[in-house]
């Protein structure tokens, strides 16, 4: 279950991540720490090898030369040079007690036996510190009294150098010379280590506090981003159990979640909207088709109860066969919209709008007469990609409803125009208007702004919503603009082809 749970899965990758980051950190601190520790430690040792080194260089080696430096020289006496003594005799030159006579092999070879903690380099605060001093045959020949056991002598480097290294709880610095004796010092590290862990224990609890933190954080962040989800999730759900008017709680509309929110909300909106219309239209849709059917059943009924002459049979035949033609032109209707509502399938071809409304006016030019309308016109060529019978169908109705809806003696315009990129079909009338309330409603199926006429055959309400679908399935749009008591005009305007095509 967690790892289907997308906050799950954030947390987890989260909290993995934040692990890796302070875990590198972590070790990267501490080993840093260790590093300056340990060449701190090393720095000294490096210091105190380099004094052993100068006070255990044989006399005779020195600056001062064998006889020593003469005081009384500019400088003084130098580091390392013996006690000057003039007209010293050469044979005297061994009788240094911490040095043995020259054996032959070379001056200044000879081993040391000074003892080096009168020196004070490892004495009083400088307990901590060790030596030890190996001469030829690796064998010591002076070391510390604080000298820890079991040293021994790593082997000879190639070249003249010191080592570090670390032996338990000990830091050792070994000098091998050119020539001369090996040197080796040391001293405990255990309290900097101490306190090198004691940093690693507080970079591991400082660690578990920022983990506890962020993953905190990270949950908390996770549930608010995840929390506009489970809102779709919980309005779809409401929504497919019929609650059709649940809507999303957005709060924040410019993030991605809040756009998908906002799209959605429209989406079911819409929806909600299409089932009204669906709901609607087959209870309008009853009632249309009730109508006529229940002439039919009492015409037949009441010639039926009864013998009666041909002329009542008549009259009842003819009374079947208008609410029969008025069926019949319902359920062409509703057909035709089923269509438009499945997709309209149009045949796309060059047509000239000019050429369908001339043939158009031409048409109704018998209905106008029977009304008394006069019929105007004028036309600019205009050229359409669409289907010439489907667009013809929009101006017979819109051409049908501005004679019908009209005064005696009145007036319909036909003109078609260029607007930009579109081409305009446009019907005005000069007959009683439509209502503001009624005007929004005028492209609704089965609306009718006259009532009183509804019982005619051709007005079914379904019209202007054929003539829309129409019209949006060759990507155009249609509007009307209306004034009680001076008429109203129907625009449609569909994408024209453009010149060079």
């Amino acid at each position: 279950m967690f790892f289907n749970s997308i906050r799950w899965r954030l947390q987890l990758w989260h909290g993995a991540l934040l692990v890796l980051v302070l875990v590198g950190f972590g070790f990267t601190a501490y080993h840093l720490a260790e590093k300056n520790v340990l060449n701190r430690v090393d720095e000294e040792l490096r210091r105190r090898t380099g004094l052993l080194g100068n006070i255990l260089r044989p006399p005779g080696r020195g600056p001062g030369g064998p006889q020593g430096r003469d005081p009384n020289r500019p400088g003084g006496p130098g580091p390392g040079d013996r006690p000057f003594r003039p007209n010293r005799p050469p044979e005297e030159e061994g009788a240094n007690p911490d040095y043995p006579p020259d054996d032959g092999r070379g001056p200044g070879l000879g081993e040391p036996r000074l003892p080096v903690e009168a020196t004070g380099l490892f004495a009083g605060e400088f307990t901590n510190f060790y030596y030890v001093v190996w001469g030829r045959e690796r064998i010591p020949i002076s070391q510390s009294s604080n000298l820890p056991p079991n040293i021994d002598l790593p082997s000879k480097p190639e070249t003249d150098s010191m080592i570090a290294r670390t032996r338990g709880n000990f830091r050792e610095m070994i000098h091998y010379p050119r020539v001369g004796p090996v040197i080796l010092s040391g001293r405990s590290i255990e309290m900097d280590m101490r306190n090198l862990h004691q940093l690693g224990f507080f970079l591991g609890g400082a660690g578990l506090i920022v983990l506890a933190l962020g993953l905190t954080g990270g949950w908390w962040m996770a549930t608010r981003v995840i929390k506009p989800i489970d809102d779709i999730s919980n309005a779809a759900r409401a929504i497919a159990d019929g609650n059709l008017g649940q809507r999303i709680n957005v709060v924040d509309t410019e993030n991605e979640l809040g756009r998908l929110a906002t799209v959605l909300n429209s989406t079911f909106g819409r929806l909600e909207s299409s089932f009204a219309r669906q709901t609607r239209f087959t209870a309008d849709a009853s009632h249309e088709l009730r109508t006529p059917l229940s002439v039919i059943l009492s015409q037949t009924q009441l010639s039926l109860s009864r013998v009666r002459s041909a002329e009542e049979y008549q009259a009842t035949l003819e009374s079947c066969q208008r609410a029969g033609q008025r069926m019949r032109v319902l359920i062409e209707k509703l057909l035709q919209l089923a269509r438009i509502d499945s997709g309209l399938e149009l045949q796309r071809v060059t047509v000239n709008l000019a050429d369908i409304c001339s043939d158009s006016i031409d048409l109704v030019r018998p209905l106008a007469a029977e009304k008394q309308v006069s019929l105007t016109s004028s036309f600019s060529p205009t050229l359409v990609l669409g289907d010439p019978v489907q667009i013809s169908q929009v101006v017979m109705n819109l051409l049908a409803n501005a004679i019908y809806y009209n005064n005696a003696g009145g007036i319909v315009v036909l003109t078609t125009s260029s607007e930009e990129n579109f081409s305009v079909i446009s019907v005005k009338d000069t007959g009683p208007g439509i209502e503001p309330e009624d005007l929004k409603h005028i492209f609704e199926r089965f609306y009718r702004v006259d009532k009183s006429r509804h019982s005619q055959i051709n007005h079914t309400g379904l019209g202007l919503a054929i003539v829309t679908g129409i019209v949006e399935a060759h990507g155009g749009t249609i509007g009307v603009q209306s004034e009680v008591g001076k008429g109203s005009t129907f625009t449609v305007k569909i994408p024209s082809i453009p010149p060079n095509s």
